[in-house]
C-alpha cells in the first residue's frame, strides 16, 4: 500500500519520470558498426537518455540523501528530510522527486516545529495525551507481530529447558490404539508407532508452552462490556491439551475458542448482540467489530470462524502484553525517511493555533473568482456552498501564509541550492 501511495504522490507532483536506482550502473562502452551518423545515433539511444537525471549508483543515491539543501534557525535540512513527506524507506528503488515546492514545504514544517519547541508545546498536557494515544495506536498495530515473537521466544526458552522425553512402549501402543483412525489405512502400524514415538519425544516444550499460555489466561484481566470474566475453565482446557487430541485432528485453541464465545454471550445483555461487543484486555480496549475479518465472520453468521478469530485476538493481546513485561521487543527496522511522531504532533497542534492568532483578512472579489476558476473541486456546487466553503478555505490559507511569513522573520532561513 505504501508503494502505491508513493507512486500516486509521484504522479501528483508532476514528476513524469522516476529513476531506477537498481539499474543505475553506467552501460559498458559499445563499438558501433560503420553506419551513417544519424542511424547510429538513433540506434544507440536508450530510455536512460531521455531521463531527467543521469544514472547514479546506490552510494551516490545515499550521498544525495545526505546533501544539506537549507538551514532553518541553524538546523540543517537534508534532501532526505524533504523526502519525509513520502514516508519511505531508504531501500526504495526509485528516487523521490525534489523541487523547490517540496523544499518550501519542508522549510515551513521546520519553522512550525521550531516555533512549537520555543513555545514548549511538547511540555503541555494536550501534547502528552496525544503522544500517549498515538504510541498506543502504533503498539496495537504491532500486536500480531509481537505475539508471534513472544511465542517463538518462549518456545525456544522451553525447548532448552526441557530434556527430550523418551516414551515407554506402553505409551506408544496406547496412542496407536486411540488414534489409529487418524492415520492413512495403507500406513503400517510400525510406521505409525515411529511417528508417535517421535512426536512424544518432542512434546515436552509444546506441553510446557500450553501450560505457560494457560497461566496467561488464568491471570488475565478481561472485561466484556465492562463486566469482568473468569477464564479458569479455558485455562484448564489449554493446559490439558494432549498429543492424542492433536493426532485426532483437534487444534489447540479450537475447543477453547468455543468456550470463550459462550462466556462472552453469557455476559451480553438481552438487548445487545455480538456487534455491540466491547472487550477490555488489561488496560487495552479492543473493539472486535472494527476488525474486518471478525466483522465479516459475524455478518456472515459463521459462529465457529468468529469464535476462533475472537479467541486469537485475545491470545495475541495477552502475548503482546507479556512481551512488554518480559522486555521482548520487535527488532528496529532501521532508518526511515519519515517525519518523527513527536515532530508531527507538535506541528499538528501548533498550526491551528497560529492560524487562529492571525487577524482577519480581506479577500477581494477578484481573488475569489480567480480561486474558483483554478480549483475545479468547487465547480458544480451550489452558489451557497461555493461562497461558504471556498471563502473559509481561502481565509484559512491566507492566515496560514501570514503565520508562516511571521515565522520567517523570527528564524533565519538559508537556501543552499540554486
Amino acid at each position: 500500500m505504501k508503494i502505491l501511495n508513493f507512486v500516486a504522490i509521484l504522479l501528483f507532483c508532476g514528476n513524469g519520470f522516476f529513476l531506477s536506482v537498481k539499474n543505475t550502473m553506467a552501460q559498458e562502452d559499445r563499438v558501433a558498426p560503420e553506419k551513417p551518423g544519424n542511424e547510429i545515433i538513433l540506434e544507440e539511444l536508450t530510455a536512460e537518455d531521455f531521463m531527467t537525471r543521469k544514472p547514479i549508483s546506490r552510494n551516490e543515491f545515499m550521498e544525495m540523501a545526505e546533501e544539506v539543501v537549507a538551514k532553518v534557525g541553524g538546523k540543517e535540512i537534508k534532501k532526505k528530510n524533504v523526502w519525509e513527506v513520502f514516508h519511505i524507506s531508504p531501500e526504495i528503488d526509485t528516487i523521490p522527486p525534489f523541487n523547490r515546492k517540496l523544499l518550501n514545504k519542508a522549510i515551513e514544517n521546520e519553522l512550525i516545529y521550531q516555533e512549537g519547541l520555543r513555545r514548549q508545546i511538547d511540555k503541555t498536557e494536550e501534547y502528552k495525551e496525544r503522544l500517549k494515544s498515538e504510541r498506543k495506536a502504533q503498539w496495537k498495530k504491532s500486536v500480531p507481530e509481537l505475539a508471534k515473537l513472544m511465542e517463538r521466544s518462549k518456545l525456544r526458552e522451553l525447548g532448552q529447558a526441557n530434556e527430550q522425553f523418551i516414551p515407554s512402549p506402553g505409551e506408544v501402543e496406547a496412542l496407536l490404539v486411540e488414534c489409529r483412525e487418524s492415520f492413512p489405512e495403507g500406513m503400517s502400524d510400525e510406521a505409525i508407532e515411529n511417528n508417535i514415538r517421535k512426536l512424544l519425544s518432542l512434546q515436552g516444550p509444546m506441553l510446557a508452552y500450553q501450560k505457560w499460555l494457560a497461566g496467561l489466561f488464568l491471570k488475565s484481566n478481561i472485561k466484556i462490556n465492562t463486566k469482568p470474566i473468569s477464564l479458569d475453565e479455558v485455562a484448564q482446557s489449554l493446559q490439558d491439551f494432549s498429543l492424542a487430541q492433536g493426532l485426532k485432528g483437534i487444534k489447540a485453541g479450537e475447543k477453547e475458542a468455543e468456550m470463550f464465545l459462550d462466556i462472552v454471550k453469557s455476559k451480553i445483555a438481552e438487548d445487545e448482540s455480538l456487534s455491540d461487543l466491547r472487550l477490555a484486555i488489561g488496560d487495552d480496549v479492543v473493539i472486535p467489530n472494527e476488525e474486518p475479518k471478525l466483522k465479516e465472520a459475524l455478518e456472515e453468521e459463521k459462529s465457529s470462524d468468529f469464535a476462533l478469530r475472537l479467541f486469537g485476538l485475545v491470545k495475541n493481546y495477552l502475548l503482546a502484553q507479556e512481551a512488554g513485561r518480559e522486555g521482548v521487543a520487535l527488532p528496529e527496522k532501521g532508518e526511515a525517511w519519515e517525519t518523527p511522531l513527536e515532530k508531527r504532533l507538535i506541528i499538528s497542534l501548533l498550526l491551528p493555533k497560529l492560524v487562529e492568532e492571525e487577524p482577519e483578512v480581506e479577500i477581494s472579489k477578484e481573488e475569489i473568482v480567480n480561486f474558483y476558476r483554478s480549483h475545479p473541486r468547487y465547480h458544480g456546487m451550489t452558489m451557497e456552498g461555493i461562497k461558504k466553503r471556498m471563502y473559509e478555505r481561502m481565509k484559512s490559507e491566507k492566515h496560514r501564509q501570514a503565520a508562516i511569513d511571521r515565522l520567517k522573520e523570527r528564524f533565519k532561513i538559508e537556501i543552499l541550492i540554486d
